[in-house]
């Protein structure tokens, strides 16, 4: 995993690393450096498309954060872009999280939702938009959770995505075969594999 923040454009913070510690201790680094009116996503495709480097035979994912009030767009020419989603192994999902009072909101929203070049197509749909109220904590939560599943191995549509958050299972009652069917418990919090209806 890699960590790259957007201010009005992207920038990688770190190179790809398999140490989650040192990314959490990244942001825990970061702090707030103004309010940012736009969001270039070509940036955006151009950071992933460096992280990607030359190999697009390499899974890229991207998961993205996104709280502003704005619209983004593409400043520049798209061609990044269009070279990762043209890759079977590249998704970005974005986590949207906004006011309820934001009234761009649903507009946002199928923003990032027709940046899937599959959109169209609910069945061969391969990135996730999935959006809350940034005030719910436990829905961010939630949304986290969702998106901990490898996205070649979830379904397209993310309503038949089964990913609760339940209390974990004390270990004097613990099942036999470990804490949840499919899951750890992990702080507290029981997360289950994702499940097709």
């Amino acid at each position: 995993m890699a960590l790259a923040v957007c201010l009005d454009s992207a920038l990688l913070l770190s190179d790809f690393t398999t140490e989650p510690s040192q990314i959490l201790t990244q942001v825990k680094e970061l702090e707030a450096s103004g309010n940012f009116e736009t969001l270039d996503m070509t940036s955006v495709a151009n950071v992933l498309k460096e992280a990607q480097g030359s190999s697009g035979t390499v899974a890229l994912r991207g998961i993205l954060f996104y709280t502003r009030a704005c619209m983004p767009s593409f400043g520049g020419d798209q061609n990044a872009w269009n070279e990762l989603t043209a890759s079977p192994n590249f998704v970005l999902d974005t986590i949207y999280l906004h006011s309820s009072s934001h009234d761009k909101q649903p507009q946002v929203k199928d923003f990032f939702s027709a940046l899937d070049p599959k959109a169209a197509d609910a069945a061969q749909r391969r990135f996730y938009c999935l959006d809350g109220p940034i005030s719910d904590r436990r829905s961010v939560f939630r949304m986290a959770a969702q998106l901990s599943a490898h996205p070649k191995l979830r379904p397209a549509d993310p309503a038949k995505l089964v990913n609760t958050l339940v209390p974990a299972v004390p270990r004097a009652v613990m099942p036999v075969g470990g804490p949840v069917a499919g899951g750890d418990a992990v702080g507290g919090i029981a997360m289950g594999l994702p499940v097709v209806q």
